[in-house]
């Protein structure tokens, strides 16, 4: 599959959605942004980016506590052992 930087030069919207189409056929796309390409093809655009960023932030700062709460308990279990 081409990175998406590589399908935007040059394509057209047609094109572009059979991409997305080839992402939701293909087997090692997960279920969640198979569902997910799926919807953004019915969506508006601008609300769909917009929600797009959100969740991006949203899964991020996620992303980040969940990191951040795993070095703590290994900096405690580091601690209790010495």
């Amino acid at each position: 599959m081409e990175k998406l930087s590589n399908i935007m030069d040059g394509s057209s919207l047609a094109e572009l959605e059979v991409q997305i189409r080839c992402l939701v056929d293909n087997p090692a796309t997960s279920g969640w942004l198979r569902l997910a390409l799926v919807n953004l093809l019915q969506r508006d655009p601008v609300d769909a980016c917009k929600d797009i960023r959100l969740l991006d932030e949203v899964a991020t700062v996620r992303m980040q506590l969940i990191e951040q709460n795993a070095l703590n308990l290994l900096r405690d279990c580091e601690a209790r052992s010495l």
